[in-house]
């Protein structure tokens, strides 16, 4: 009999605690005045039910054994739960055997007293936290803050972190204690309503890490926000990993200047370039500083151990951020980079991946023969991805890269291939056989190796076989998901500003430079950015630390005496660059080297987003629908053409194309307003601008720059 009662008193228990519980989640969606729904963390209550009606048919069961009637015990349970929820004492039986049964008299009393404390202290905490919660959300949203969307590793990662206030927006109850004091935490489902709660009005950035289902849900959403509230303040970071859907490339389309997607992979690729590029690791027998020059006899190798998803966007960054330069017959030419991959799964390159490993064959199946065809000098390819099929922990088959490490050869290693300790095994096997191989060869190498884990990376074992064995590490979580990495307004600053001096000289000058950057389309915005993380690659080949430079350390005159030995930088009143012709013409200085570069790193990405030379044959002059001018229609992004994916000469074929163009329509223009190579110059001649300049112009300097040009 006291085993009956107990199992009683527990489910009486169980039912009380989670019937509450889920009474309080129905409160908690009227107090938000939101549709009901089930969230993911009422699974456990759901469950937890489960389990108190299957304690329920247990009891009842083995009550039946001893001859009890089934709808008399149940109907007993039942009255016994509502009785106690009621604070209720009249049920007979329930008297009965607290009275005769000591054990029974315990159990009901520790349950009672249990329930009540417990449903207590769970409406208080519901009331009062949702009150608190409205408050601080209604007192931040005077402030700049973030809103974090998403429930995985990577939300809660980059949320830590931050230093301004912060909203964590998620779907499922998280432990707050690994978090700052700076946190506001918000469990609610997706809806327009709770979105325009958080974000009108308000001031800062929205990060969201959802993913699958949720991540397209909430881009409906998102969409239909945005369509009511087209001026919104706050700037809507999506990571796109996963995404892959209409709604997303909508929604791109339609705000282009509220939506930056972001992917972690690519944030991982691009920190390593910006902070190790290629070039801070060649030494003065393998570059000439003086001119920016790779010398002709050195190969440059990239060896990619492991071809997942971090060194597969490593490499599609390396083709149009590491772009060197070399002369070949007294002619500057481009200089190739190796790319070799070495993977046990020969399956993994997907010929399809990069829609520019497919330019060459379209291109030559567009011009056939060059010199009669109707396109300028076509641009050369510069991947030359070779795969090496190889089992990455049999150190026997090394043999097989160290064929590639030739007599004066810069050799980058970089060890991505499966999880942290694995990799750094394989680095540590890697550079055991170097160092076999080393004494007999003249040639220079640097490996990477990715580990993810902070925890790992801290172990003093691995601090100090990283620094015994001149092992670079990078890509650690914490290192990866920060602010400046995903909202990169420091990469924002320089970009739109070299957009700014790009439009200045083209012509633009009645609009600020934050609504000449917003009006691009996001290709370009894109081709700006890379353009500023090719900067510190690009003044390693001069000799010169991009931090060196940002702090002060290098001047503005001592830059401009390696850079410009011939002085051939004219400035005028309004401190712009005046340029001439002469100035243009390709020379073996790092000036004219490093405008070479800019333009086969600028021809490498379209090439790699898939676009193609435009036909001379396409290219005519139209009425400009702004300005009422003609200008020269000249690229097509819907059908992803563009006349200046081109050689320098071929550019100058297009200058004079235009120039023709311009006098059969009776307005002559003059060469230099018509030539194209100038913007190649601009990245490095604005260098100190477009470093030294904050996030947002002010109006004074905007106005001042408008008015003199």
């Amino acid at each position: 009999m006291e085993a009956i009662c107990i199992l009683r008193v527990a489910s009486l228990f169980i039912t009380v605690f989670f019937s509450l519980i889920l009474l309080g989640r129905i409160l908690n969606l009227f107090f938000f005045f939101e549709k009901p729904f089930l969230l993911r963390s009422d699974t456990l209550h759901v469950l937890s039910l489960i389990f108190t009606v299957s304690l329920f048919c247990f009891g009842i069961w083995y009550e039946n054994q001893t001859d009890f009637r089934f709808l008399d015990t149940l109907f007993h349970s039942l009255e016994y739960t509502l009785d106690t929820v009621a604070l209720s004492f009249k049920d007979e039986a329930v008297s009965k055997a607290v009275s005769e049964s000591e054990c029974y008299s315990i159990a009901f009393s520790l349950s009672y007293i249990s329930s009540v404390v417990v449903s207590g202290s769970l409406i208080l905490r519901l009331f009062f936290g949702n009150v608190i919660t409205a408050v601080r959300l209604s007192l931040v949203k005077k402030a700049k803050h973030t809103i974090v969307l998403g429930d995985d590793v990577n939300a809660r990662t980059y949320a830590s972190q931050l230093k301004t206030p912060v909203v964590l927006w998620h779907l499922a109850k998280i432990d707050r204690q690994h978090y700052k004091k700076n946190l506001i935490n918000v469990s609610h489902m997706i809806t327009v309503d709770y979105l325009k709660k958080l974000v009108h009005s308000a001031k800062g950035h929205f990060v969201s890490f959802l993913q699958g289902d949720d991540s397209i849900q909430f881009l409906k959403i998102l969409g239909d926000f945005l369509t009511e509230y087209p001026s919104c303040n706050m700037m809507f970071y999506l990571e796109y990993a996963h995404i892959n859907n209409r709604f997303f490339d909508e929604i791109m389309k339609k705000f282009p200047h509220l939506i930056y997607p972001f992917n972690t992979y690519e944030m991982c690729a691009r920190k390593l370039i910006l902070d190790h590029p290629v070039s801070e690791f060649l030494t003065a027998n393998q570059v000439d500083h003086r001119t920016a020059l790779v010398k002709p006899h050195v190969a440059i190798n990239i060896l990619l151990l492991g071809y997942g998803k971090v060194n597969q966007k490593y490499h599609a960054l390396s083709l149009f951020c590491h772009v060197f330069a070399t002369l070949t017959d007294g002619i500057l030419s481009g200089k190739e980079v190796n790319y070799h991959v070495f993977d046990r799964d020969s399956e993994i390159i997907n010929p399809d991946f990069y829609e520019y490993l497919q330019y060459e064959s379209s291109l030559h199946r567009l011009t056939g023969n060059v010199e009669k065809c109707d396109y300028f000098d076509p641009p050369h390819r510069r991947d030359t991805m070779s795969y090496h099929k190889m089992d990455l922990f049999d150190g026997s088959q090394y043999e097989n890269i160290s064929r590639l490490f030739t007599p004066g050869s810069y050799n980058q290693i970089l060890v991505s291939f499966d999880d942290d300790s694995k990799n750094l095994e394989i680095a540590l096997k890697i550079l055991e056989s170097i160092e076999r191989w080393g004494p007999n060869r003249n040639f220079d190498f640097q490996v990477f190796v990715r580990i993810r884990s902070d925890s790992f990376l801290s172990l003093p074992i691995v601090t100090e076989l990283l620094k015994q064995k001149r092992i670079i590490a990078y890509g650690s979580d914490q290192e990866i998901l920060t602010e400046e990495n995903i909202v990169q307004e420091k990469l924002d600053s320089i970009a739109y500003t070299r957009n700014f001096y790009y439009q200045l000289s083209h012509g633009q000058s009645d609009k600020t430079p934050l609504a000449l950057w917003r009006e691009l389309p996001y290709n370009k915005r894109l081709s700006n950015r890379y353009s500023g993380i090719s900067i510190p690659f690009i003044l390693f080949l001069m000799g010169i630390s991009y931090m060196d430079v940002v702090s002060g350390k290098v001047k503005k005159d001592e830059f401009l005496s390696l850079y410009d030995p011939d002085n051939t930088l004219q400035w005028d009143d309004n401190s712009q660059i005046k340029y001439s012709l002469d100035t243009l013409r390709m020379r073996s200085d790092p000036r004219h080297v490093l405008a070479f570069i800019e333009h086969e790193r600028w021809t490498a990405f379209y090439l790699f987003c898939g676009y193609l030379p435009m036909k001379k044959s396409e290219i005519h002059l139209i009425k400009d629908s702004e300005s009422g001018k003609m200008i020269p229609y000249k690229d097509d992004h819907a059908r992803r053409l563009h006349a200046c994916l081109t050689t320098h000469t071929g550019l100058i074929e297009y200058r004079d194309l235009l120039d023709a163009l311009y006098k059969q329509a009776g307005q002559p223009q003059s060469l230099i307003d018509l030539d194209v190579i100038k913007y190649d110059f601009q990245l490095m001649d604005y260098l100190f601008e477009e470093i030294k300049q904050p996030a947002q112009f002010t109006d004074q300097v905007s106005r001042r720059r408008l008015k003199n040009h």
